[in-house]
């Protein structure tokens, strides 16, 4: 069965179903998961026993799990805690802009935001009276050497009062000088309520060199060109010896799409955003959480069919 032939993302197939429908799950060698509405119902939460029940038995049938999120590593912590820091597998974090081995601390590829055009997306937002993230990775001698608490920054720059921690739990620093001093990893943009995003996305787009996506009417998130989830897959597999067809992404947003168009397999969560969806070969029954327990579940059967009839 051909996936480039599907035009609508297809139902998984049923907990019934026999080897010929799962041919495909059973070659499957690395499993790639978003973690904020996919493998997480909440920021705040970590995988449950059933998730991490399975990932083990997935381990045993040769299938690697790995992660890519648009957190920060400091974001992804108590995931991998619960997942068991998932051995030497690198994780993809910034929504693409760093692939790291956090086990080993070893960074496997890292996109950034020149300093320049960093400091033309800040002036841009001061300009439109935005508030503004800004995150910074020191990464000397490619190594982690000081650990992730100096090692991972978050600016902030605005005319609100400055927020304790931001999103992924990291204490923000105010940026009192009127321009960064080092390339940016990610940018994140959040409009006063009243700000026409238009106005200021067109602004930006004037910028070469990044590119952009919104998250609703307030949120613009700004990644270094060229930077998405599919490319920093790419530079895993490619450390990690594994081949495109046999890579199964899971997600649930826009920032999903390029990753599930490039997955062998591209599943989409229920209730996932229309271009998600539309990215994907096939879409769980289920929502967060349960959809992942469905798909590690679905390739465990699909190899031990597979096994049982070799």
């Amino acid at each position: 069965m051909s996936l480039s032939s599907q035009q609508l993302p297809a139902p998984l197939p049923g907990h019934f179903a026999t080897l010929d429908d799962l041919e495909l799950f059973s070659r499957v060698q690395l499993i790639a998961f978003d973690l904020d509405g996919t493998l997480l119902k909440a920021p705040d939460e970590a995988p449950g026993d059933r998730i991490r029940f399975l990932q083990g038995s997935a381990k045993s049938f040769g299938v690697r799990i790995t992660l890519a999120t648009g957190r920060t590593l400091k974001g992804a912590q108590q995931t991998l805690q619960a997942l068991g820091d998932l051995g030497a597998m690198p994780i993809i974090l910034y929504n693409g802009s760093l692939v790291i081995e956090p086990g080993l601390g070893k960074v496997v590829a890292h996109r950034q935001i020149d300093t320049q055009i960093a400091n033309a997306v800040l002036h841009a937002a001061q300009a439109e009276n935005a508030e503004i993230f800004i995150y910074t990775v020191n990464v000397p001698d490619m190594q982690l050497r000081e650990g992730v608490e100096s090692w991972e920054t978050v600016w902030y720059s605005g005319n609100a009062e400055v927020p304790a921690k931001e999103y992924n739990g990291m204490p923000t620093v105010n940026l009192t000088k009127q321009s960064l001093e080092a390339p940016a990893t990610a940018m994140l943009i959040l409009l006063p309520p009243t700000a026409d995003q238009a106005t200021l996305k067109s602004s930006l787009q004037m910028i070469d060199g990044i590119s952009l996506t919104s998250s609703g009417s307030r949120y613009i998130e700004v990644r270094p060109l060229g930077s998405s989830k599919a490319a920093a897959m790419e530079d895993l597999c490619r450390s990690q010896k594994f081949e495109q067809p046999y890579v199964l992404a899971v997600g649930d947003n826009d920032n999903d799409v390029e990753l599930l168009k490039w997955a062998g397999i591209g599943v989409s969560v229920q209730g996932a955003s229309p271009a998600a969806t539309a990215a994907s070969n096939y879409v769980s029954r289920f929502g967060a959480e349960r959809a992942a327990i469905e798909v590690l579940d679905l390739v465990r059967r699909a190899k031990r069919l597979h096994k049982n009839r070799s």
